[in-house]
């Protein structure tokens, strides 16, 4: 499914899709889209850097192919209408600058969400090693007033003897205020949780591997069943819960073979060789006759 996102400049709508703007927008902005001429022009321009590329677009009648531009492209575009003294440099710059954030925020939030699906799956596959089961994008019911139909959870956790339900939230880079408001307030994860589980306790968890920022913790030191954790305390506990389950003749696999596959979320190894004397200590105390 092909997905347009719309843009504003100047009062006027422009449509970006995998980062690359209509074209036809910034021909009827800059008032070029009668002017043949000047087009063809471009287009021998254009043509000369690997062309432009056709996105079918949906309409009311189907779909139809509309000409997008690439960053290097914009360029060329707007070289051209101030060698045709078509807009001053004023304006080359300031559109230049308005498209190129629009570019970066585009690729920011695709980094965050890649590296968020990242810490998603390697949380489950190290839970995986144990008996401890996440769900990830467990999907609930929006509450009535939402712009969206429905919630997704990065991952929930069922813990039966709690009547339990915890969810995560999961962030790229440290928590700030506005994730934790966008969450709560916003997205109301939570209340939309209490409605799809009502007899269950719910527990609501951020986690990062970078910590949280100071006023985001105040904001949520105050709030029942809402705190933060960071990925490396919830990882090092699936690793151990791992552990726990296999004898110690069995460790040496894991700390030569699954330790490597999680460096990312585990402690530092200090840490983790810490912990594990810890627990080796209590399976031999336990273990003895």
């Amino acid at each position: 499914m092909t997905i347009v996102q719309l843009h504003t400049y100047q009062g006027e709508t422009f449509g970006f899709c995998n980062n690359l703007i209509r074209a036809d927008d910034l021909y009827y902005f800059f008032g070029v889209a009668s002017d043949r001429a000047f087009r063809r022009s471009l287009q021998t321009k254009l043509d000369c850097r690997n062309g432009t590329r056709l996105i079918q677009i949906p309409t009311r009648q189907g779909f139809e192919a509309k000409q997008f531009l690439n960053t290097s492209q914009v360029y060329i575009f707007l070289r051209s209408l101030l060698e045709e003294q078509k807009i001053d440099i004023g304006a080359f710059h300031r559109f230049l600058e308005w498209h190129h954030n629009i570019i970066d925020n585009g690729d920011e939030i695709w980094f965050s969400e890649s590296k968020e699906r990242r810490l998603q799956e390697q949380l489950i596959l190290l839970a995986s090693f144990s008996n401890t089961r996440l769900i990830q994008e467990n999907t609930a019911l929006s509450l009535p007033g939402s712009s969206e139909k429905t919630r997704r959870f990065d991952l929930v956790q069922f813990i039966n003897r709690t009547n339990t339900v915890r969810i995560r939230e999961l962030k790229a880079q440290k928590v700030s205020l506005r994730d934790v408001v966008k969450t709560l307030e916003e997205k109301q994860y939570k209340l939309t949780a209490e409605k799809k589980w009502p007899n269950k306790n719910i527990e609501l968890v951020f986690s990062s591997l970078d910590g949280i920022e100071e006023d985001a913790a105040l904001f949520i030191a105050d709030l029942e069943k809402v705190w933060f954790e960071p990925i490396q305390e919830l990882s090092i506990r699936l690793y151990m819960k791992a552990l726990e389950k296999t004898p110690l003749e069995g460790w040496r696999y894991f700390q030569n073979n699954v330790v490597n596959r999680f460096l990312e979320i585990l402690p530092d190894r200090p840490s983790l060789m810490a912990a594990e004397e810890d627990l080796k200590k209590y399976k031999q105390r336990r273990n003895r006759p």
